[in-house]
C-alpha cells in the first residue's frame, strides 16, 4: 500500500471518538500518505477527519463546512407539567441530572453546555488549524457553521482540488504505478 484514500460523504456527526479518528490519521499520514476525497458532503466531524490528511478534495458539488459545535437543551418541563408529570432528580452532585427531561432548563444549565461545547470545539479549531496549515485568524473566519461548494472551499483553503473521483484516484495512483514499474526494473 502506497497511500490512503479517505473516501468521505458525511454531514459529520456526535463528538465522541472524533478526535480520536483524526489523531490516527494523522498518526498514519506520518508514515503513509493519507489523502481525503469529499464525495457529495465533508462537514463537521467529518471535515475535522479529513482536515488531517494530506491533501482534501471534492467533487464541484460537495458541500464543505459547517465548522464548529454545537448541542441542544430540550426543555420539556411545561409538557411535563401539561401531562400531569412531575420530574424529580435525586443526585450526588448539584449539576448531575441538570437539565434531564421534563426538568427546566436553567441560566446556570446554559453556561455549562456552552462551556462544554467550547471546550470540544477547541480541540475542533485546533486540528483545522495544524491540519490545514491555516493562522488562528483564517481558521476563527471559517468558524461560523456556514456550508460552502468545493469552489469556495478550495479558495477558503479548506480544499486542496477540486476534481472527480476518478481523477483523483488516478492522481494519487499514477506514482505509484511508474514506482511499482521502476521497483521492477532494477
Amino acid at each position: 500500500v502506497g497511500a490512503i484514500l479517505l473516501h468521505i460523504d458525511s454531514p459529520g456527526g456526535h463528538v465522541a471518538g472524533t478526535k480520536e479518528l483524526a489523531d490516527d490519521v494523522a498518526a498514519v499520514d506520518r508514515e503513509k500518505p493519507v489523502h481525503a476525497y469529499l464525495e457529495d458532503t465533508g462537514a463537521s466531524a467529518a471535515y475535522w477527519i479529513a482536515s488531517q490528511a494530506r491533501t482534501i478534495a471534492a467533487n464541484a458539488m460537495a458541500m464543505v463546512g459547517s465548522l464548529g459545535t454545537f448541542t441542544v437543551l430540550y426543555d420539556l418541563s411545561k409538557m411535563a407539567e401539561m401531562e400531569g408529570v412531575r420530574v424529580h432528580v435525586v443526585s450526588t452532585g448539584d449539576r448531575k441530572g441538570a437539565a434531564a427531561p421534563g426538568m427546566p432548563v436553567t441560566d446556570d444549565d446554559l453556561v455549562e453546555a456552552k462551556r462544554l461545547v467550547d471546550g470540544f470545539d477547541g480541540f475542533f479549531r485546533a486540528a483545522v488549524r495544524e491540519g490545514r496549515e491555516l493562522g488562528a485568524k483564517d481558521a476563527s473566519a471559517l468558524w461560523t457553521g456556514s456550508m460552502w461548494m468545493a469552489g469556495e472551499a478550495k479558495g477558503l483553503g479548506l480544499l486542496d482540488r477540486v476534481e472527480a473521483l476518478d481523477a483523483s484516484v488516478e492522481r494519487l495512483a499514477a506514482p505509484l504505478r511508474a514506482r511499482a514499474a521502476k521497483a521492477r526494473l532494477a
